[in-house]
């Protein structure tokens, strides 16, 4: 099963929003993530928050629709989109896009791309699109295509220990290269054939695909 959370920050490019929406069995907006989805007509199958950041119009409608909606106390120990996922959690999704999780407050935007790795110690395959980024987590070995889209590929690690990593199919090919935490080594890479192959020896790092 594959879930979609929208939730408050920068908006999507709605017609990637309407793909998004088309290619996932569940949609759960995450507070003001619903204005969102209501401008393409579309309604989440569940609606998490604590509704602070969404129009009195909108939660009329929303409530005229049936949506399921779950409130949460402004002051809570959770942000409203780990709320979002961990109310999807139970239905054992192999699947979860994050989209509007980055935006002005960077605050937000890091708490959401550390949530890959919760995400990832569940097995569960994530990845955080906005209009410039895609931001997954690398796995031991993975095959990335190229895409003209998205021309840069930066790796970033994401322990103490850094990061040991292969790769082939790159204008900057490695071999077991240790990248170590707080390094900028591994930012705007390009694939050079088809596809580019990545192994992870050890240590844990983002693999963020970019555009200008």
């Amino acid at each position: 099963m594959k879930a979609l959370v929208v939730s408050g920050g920068n908006e999507i490019n709605k017609d990637k929003l309407i793909s998004l929406c088309e290619q996932n069995d569940v949609i759960i907006a995450a507070d003001a993530g619903v204005e969102q989805l209501l401008k393409i007509n579309k309604l989440p199958d569940y609606l998490v928050g604590d509704l602070d950041s969404i129009s009195k119009k909108s939660i009329v409608y929303l409530k005229s629709q049936k949506v399921k909606t779950i409130v949460y106390p402004k002051e809570k120990d959770k942000s409203d989109t780990e709320i979002a996922i961990d109310l999807i959690l139970p239905q054992n999704p192999d699947n979860i896009t994050l989209v509007s999780a980055t935006g002005t407050r960077i605050d937000h935007s890091l708490a959401n791309i550390f949530l890959l790795k919760k995400l990832s110690d569940l097995n569960i395959d994530t990845q955080i699109i906005d209009n410039n980024n895609i931001i997954k987590l690398i796995k031991p070995e993975q095959i990335v295509s190229k895409d003209e889209t998205f021309k840069y590929i930066s790796i970033i690690p994401m322990c103490l220990d850094g990061i040991v990593i292969t790769l082939n199919g790159f204008h900057y090919n490695l071999t077991k290269k240790h990248i170590e935490f707080g390094s900028s080594f591994g930012i705007s890479n390009e694939i050079e054939e088809n596809v580019g192959y990545i192994i992870k020896h050890s240590g844990e790092g983002l693999l963020i695909l970019s555009k200008d």
